[in-house]
């Protein structure tokens, strides 16, 4: 009885802490938390609880800083594979329609290279606005 007690209690610490290193260091500091509904999206919601970022992505990665922007983003997927990018307070800059966006600087200063679900590409700036419409083919 013993030993099942303590497996349970270490696989109650394991689990804990495991959640915890879910959370970034920007999530901590703005107090959210990341979520996911029932059909499996995932969202944040604040210390209130309230949804504060839409449970409607399959991905949320890390949030970084891109390009010159002050700001840290990142980098989401939605549920029909399209990436976009949101910022610190949750909102959309890049709105989920491109099938890849590359690192900014890459090609220019502060433009990111993104690519269409045509396979054509275009840029963005470090602001979130489309600069040159996805309309060029790779070389």
């Amino acid at each position: 009885m013993k030993k099942i007690f303590l497996l349970f209690v270490f696989s109650f610490l394991s689990l804990n802490s495991f959640g915890q290193e879910k959370k970034t260091q920007l999530t901590e500091q703005l107090d959210w938390m990341p979520v996911k509904n029932a059909a499996g999206l995932m969202g944040f919601i604040n210390s209130k609880g309230e949804e504060f970022v839409p449970c409607k992505y399959t991905k949320i990665d890390k949030f970084v800083t891109f390009g010159d922007s002050k700001e840290k983003w990142a980098m989401v997927t939605d549920d029909q594979g399209l990436v976009g990018i949101i910022n610190s307070i949750g909102k959309e800059v890049v709105p989920c329609k491109y099938v890849s966006i590359e690192l900014f600087g890459e090609f220019e200063k502060n433009w990111a290279r993104v690519t269409n679900d045509e396979g054509l590409i275009g840029f963005i700036n470090s602001k979130g606005e489309e600069i040159v419409p996805c309309k060029y083919v790779k070389d």
